[in-house]
């Protein structure tokens, strides 16, 4: 009993290590401590965090292993493989009900805490929509970073990113900023911002 609980720990322990470039960046926005823009560069590094998470899964199986292995005097091979079922099986599950369930929920409430108050009806008339066509993006806490970063332009009133479909649609103050200005908005080296083109004309048909 002890293995099996020491092996679910070490499952949930790495997972957490695994998700913790895309949860990092949205806790203190959660908790409104800062923007913490900064740490949004984390993504970049995600194979390095999960290969740390794999390590700690192997380390864990090894030493769930030896340690069951300690009490017999002829090792059980199918226990041994249950504790590692048990300890990659927790772990790669935790890991896909955070990174697919909980962190889009996270990202959600945090995008909606840095969206700036609504602007004033007068001001409305005069904002302009621009679409964005957006690469390196790999979940929904990279949208939330990028979101973060195109409302600190001056002129931007919104910004909302769709990740899946590598989108973004910017609200803002022609008279304060520039399309130009927007497309250099400081997202991380790892994303590109483009314009969206402009579906083409069916020219047959206005014949």
């Amino acid at each position: 009993m002890n293995d099996k609980k020491f092996a679910v720990k070490a499952g949930i322990g790495a997972a957490l290590l695994g998700v913790l470039c895309c949860v990092g960046p949205l806790i203190p926005i959660l908790l409104g401590l800062s923007t913490a823009s900064a740490l949004f560069g984390l993504h970049r590094y995600w194979p390095v965090f999960i290969a740390f998470g794999l390590v700690i899964l192997a380390g864990a199986t090894w030493v769930a292993v030896r340690k069951h292995n300690r009490c017999c005097t002829v090792p059980d091979r199918k226990q041994n493989i249950r504790i590692a079922l048990t300890v990659f099986g927790t772990g790669i599950g935790f890991y896909l009900l955070l990174q697919f369930a909980a962190i889009p929920i996270l990202s959600r409430f945090a995008s909606s805490m840095i969206q700036p108050a609504q602007a004033v009806p007068v001001e409305s008339d005069r904002l302009k929509t621009l679409k964005l066509d957006i690469d390196g993006m790999t979940c929904s806490t990279c949208a939330v970073g990028i979101e973060q970063a195109l409302l600190t332009v001056p002129g931007v009133r919104e910004a909302h990113v769709d990740w899946k479909n590598g989108a973004g649609k910017v609200l803002f103050n022609p008279n304060q900023t520039s399309t130009a200005a927007i497309l250099k908005a400081p997202v991380h080296e790892q994303y590109t911002l483009k314009l969206k083109p402009e579906p083409a004309l069916d020219l047959k048909g206005q014949r």
